[in-house]
């Protein structure tokens, strides 16, 4: 996996934003971050193409215009 070249065997070591403290996040924790992360942006990114699909019964059969899919979309979860 590409994160194993990316993040040492032990993790990665961050600062609390509050109290300062050291805390070792392991390799498989910043992998779900990233992927989370991703999938967040891409959220946000295509949302707009359930309603310009109508997408409500997942087989984005494109309907018509849609005056209410408006990019970037509202961040829900699409696609």
């Amino acid at each position: 996996m590409k994160v194993n070249m990316l993040v040492l065997d032990n993790g990665v070591v961050v600062k609390h934003i509050k109290t300062g403290e050291e805390i070792v996040l392991s390799r498989r924790v910043v992998g779900v971050f990233l992927l989370m992360t991703l999938a967040d942006f891409s959220d946000q990114l295509f949302g707009f193409q359930d309603e310009l699909f109508c997408n409500e019964d997942g087989r984005l059969e494109f309907r018509g215009n849609n005056v209410k899919a408006l990019w970037p979309g509202n961040g829900k979860s699409g696609l």
